[in-house]
């Protein structure tokens, strides 16, 4: 019974009938990623003469430029992105994979990739591998792994129907799927104004509810002049609902923000949060980076790399399109021309995206009075706010 409700099967007892590979190559560049900076990366590189590695874990490349409405070159971002990785493919010195996922970081540049060959092809034939196993060294690694949205905590945050933005932003760009038709987003900054705006040019209309008194961003003006409804200086208090959430309680945020001037309830199907964003940092710690925080966005980033290690994109705490950009070509080039001295610079070309501006760290939604919702921090071993404020007053500061 215990192993069902957990969701556990039955161990089999026939040998496995698929098939498994692994493969040593050698590169001068390996990029794991594929995003805007991860792309230019790559490209730069290889036409100084490199021999590039360009691994990317989804089956799309692109990164963000296949939800995000930006211009690059006078291109839409992933037409840009297709036509990058049409010119890779050509290229004799690049090896372009998809499906293929960078996961370890080794001594001596080692790095180690799985590559899913078969599970995506509809009739297989009878010899082809289902995983290959890479063992990658390079001369240099650029990592463009790109960030991770944060939640925002408020009371009882694990009801279904609760998901980050940008979640919610990727099943409407890219699988066409509306995730709810009453949704409100929940934001401390800018970029969730982008799946409000989707939302609206889609017939749903949302209602964005922003811990900011209010923004000057241009994202956030477009939303204005598109009639959709923002409330400033307000937080998610509480929701309800038994299979899935089906209201909220919205509470306007006092002065000092440890309290709310009034509450309200509004009637929703779906509940989208976004709490800015964390770069994705696993493969440099791998490495033996030591990473710094940067108090301007709230995280931590790679620091002094101990390895032939650069870092590049969001995954650098760059986030915006023209410094990603900007980032990868130059570093492509300048790891490259190491190598080759071809001195062949590629030189980025135009863009242009929405504005963001500042946004708040403000993360944590305070009780009403009288009340003690459950509010989680951590979703998979089931963390409260209160278990943190607990640590502290015990004294634990590394939580």
């Amino acid at each position: 019974i215990i192993r069902k409700a957990a969701g556990l099967g039955i161990a089999p007892l026939k040998p496995d009938p698929d098939r498994y590979e692994q493969k040593f190559e050698h590169c001068d560049v390996l990029v794991a990623g594929s995003g805007p900076s991860g792309l230019s990366s790559a490209l730069s590189a290889a036409q100084n003469g490199a021999k590039v590695i360009l691994a990317e874990d989804k089956p799309r490349f692109g990164g963000s430029l296949l939800n995000d409405e930006v211009t690059i070159g006078n291109k839409k971002g992933k037409d840009w992105a297709d036509e990058v990785i049409l010119q890779l493919k050509s290229m004799s010195n690049v090896v372009v994979k998809n499906r293929s996922q960078v996961f370890g970081y080794y001594d001596h540049n080692m790095m180690v990739m799985i590559e899913r060959t078969k599970d995506h092809i509809e009739k297989p034939t009878k010899y082809t591998p289902r995983q290959k196993l890479w063992y990658i060294r390079a001369k240099e690694v650029i990592l463009s792994t790109g960030s991770i949205e944060r939640p925002l905590v408020f009371g009882n945050n694990d009801r279904p129907g609760i998901l980050l933005a940008s979640a919610a932003k990727e099943y409407i760009k890219t699988y066409g799927v509306l995730v709810g038709r009453k949704p409100i987003i929940f934001t401390n900054n800018d970029s969730a104004y982008d799946l409000a705006i989707d939302f609206k040019k889609n017939g749903v209309i949302p209602i964005v509810v922003d811990v900011r008194a209010n923004s000057d961003g241009s994202v956030v003006k477009e939303a204005k002049d598109l009639n959709i409804e923002i409330k400033f200086s307000s937080g998610v208090v509480n929701t309800n609902g038994y299979l899935r959430v089906n209201s909220a309680v919205i509470g306007k945020l006092n002065n000092n923000k440890t309290g709310y001037d009034n509450l309200e309830n509004l009637s929703c199907d779906c509940i989208c949060v976004s709490g800015n964003w964390t770069p994705t940092v696993h493969l440099s710690s791998q490495s033996g980076n030591k990473l710094s925080y940067d108090e301007k966005i709230n995280a931590f980033k790679p620091g002094k790399p101990r390895q032939n290690e650069s870092t590049v994109g969001s995954a650098n705490g760059t986030f915006t399109l023209k410094q990603s950009l900007d980032e990868g070509f130059n570093k492509g080039y300048e790891l490259s021309n190491k190598i080759t001295n071809k001195n062949l610079k590629t030189n980025p070309p135009t863009s242009n995206e929405r504005s963001y501006k500042t946004y708040d760290k403000f993360w944590c939604m305070p009780l009403p009075k009288n009340k003690n919702y459950k509010r989680f921090v951590d979703f998979q071993n089931d963390v409260y706010v209160s278990d943190i404020e607990l640590a502290v007053r015990e004294g634990f500061r590394s939580i």
